[in-house]
């Protein structure tokens, strides 16, 4: 039996579990990482929820978004309120940022300008957040990704890595939203061609997704021997076949 609960300080009327109780169980402490997070958030765990009137591809990429910036500030994906005044109103955290893509996929889908996403997200992850946010995302510009999956040497990475991340975590989403081999392997070549232009770094990060959602009739391409070493230490050794 297993049970699951927030410390008592941060819980909807939490308490203390009583001695004889606690004594009964196996205490393990469970510490949000932001980078994790980052990289599981744009394919939703291999199901995205429906988002009214928005296309797959808009509502995948304003995931990719929130993940590319929580890579590049970690902190702000979790801040407790530190009053009880800040506790009644929007701060960020896990369940929030969800939400703040939410919404900023319905500003993507109408193409409306970046300055408009700044009410909506800062009505779910707060105004300091928010606003945060939204200063990286006027300077970010993701290129299509179904573009990129019909050409591989077109690819063109931004300087800084959270941008970089998002990128290429945007492929990997696609893929995995509408999974072929023909797109697998499509975009093990994307990220080749970014290990080839010098950021094997974030190419293997996201390369571990992308392993990971590999059917078994799947038979990788040539541009996944770059990656086998890191795939074999993460006991992903069956795509390298």
């Amino acid at each position: 039996m297993l049970a699951a609960a927030n410390p008592p300080d941060v819980a909807a009327d939490g308490w203390n579990l009583k001695p004889p109780l606690a004594n009964r169980l196996a205490h393990i402490s469970f510490r949000l990482d932001a980078a994790q997070w980052a990289a599981e958030f744009p394919t939703y765990w291999g199901s995205p929820p429906q988002v009214a009137g928005v296309e797959e591809s808009v509502w995948l990429r304003a995931r990719a978004l929130v993940a590319g910036f929580i890579r590049s500030r970690p902190h702000l994906l979790l801040q407790m309120p530190k009053s009880e005044e800040q506790a009644g109103y929007a701060w960020p955290s896990p369940r929030s940022w969800d939400h703040a893509s939410r919404l900023l996929a319905v500003v993507l889908q109408q193409n409306l300008p970046t300055e408009e996403a700044l009410p909506f997200v800062a009505e779910t992850v707060g105004e300091g957040a928010g606003t945060e946010f939204v200063h990286w995302l006027r300077h970010t510009d993701l290129p299509d990704p179904e573009y990129l999956l019909r050409d591989p040497k077109g690819l063109r990475l931004p300087k800084e890595g959270d941008k970089q991340y998002a990128v290429l975590s945007a492929v990997v989403a696609v893929v995995v939203s509408r999974n072929t081999l023909e797109r697998w392997q499509a975009a093990w070549r994307v990220l080749a061609q970014a290990a080839s232009l010098g950021v094997d770094d974030i190419a293997g990060a996201v390369a571990l997704q992308l392993a990971r959602a590999a059917k078994p009739n799947y038979i990788p391409p040539d541009e996944i021997r770059a990656f086998l070493p890191l795939l074999q230490r993460a006991n992903i050794v069956q795509v390298g076949r």
